[in-house]
């Protein structure tokens, strides 16, 4: 039996209060787990911090997308996990940064899942989306020059 969280990069996830609620493991091959009994509804990986003078915020999906979004533009980013969670996670960032901006970084899924859910996030916070340009990418795809196409 194959130990799923060996060598795994462990990303913590966290709730509105900030406390660590659960864990997700990504596998060398790229499979992701979330710890077992852990929260994912409504939880979150903040990247970096709300500089003065910067008071726009990304929300993604993923973490390879969230560290490439921050790594590149240098803006707080928050990882929702997934599209499903972009909205909640959205609103949770729209209620601790009232006077911020909110840009949600969706993925172009070829499924029109992260399309939708990008743009559903930004309506419920009064925020933008913005995708990639080439269907079947994500912000990661996108700013490092490759494709899952």
């Amino acid at each position: 039996m194959r130990r799923l969280y060996k060598g795994a990069l462990v990303i913590p996830m966290k709730d509105e209060s900030n406390a660590l609620v659960s864990l997700q493991f990504i596998a060398d091959d790229g499979v992701k787990t979330m710890m077992g009994g852990g929260i994912a509804k409504g939880s979150f990986c903040p990247l970096g911090d709300l500089t003065t003078g910067n008071s726009t915020i990304l929300v993604c999906e993923g973490f390879a997308t969230g560290a490439s979004l921050y790594q590149n533009k240098g803006l707080f980013t928050f990882v929702a996990f997934s599209a499903g969670n972009l909205a909640e996670v959205a609103r949770i960032v729209k209620t601790h940064y009232q006077n911020s901006e909110i840009i949600i970084c969706g993925d172009n899924d070829a499924s029109g899942v992260g399309q939708k859910a990008a743009r559903a996030a930004a309506l419920a916070v009064g925020g933008k989306y913005i995708l990639p340009p080439v269907v079947g990418t994500d912000w990661n795809d996108a700013l490092n020059g490759g494709s899952h196409v």
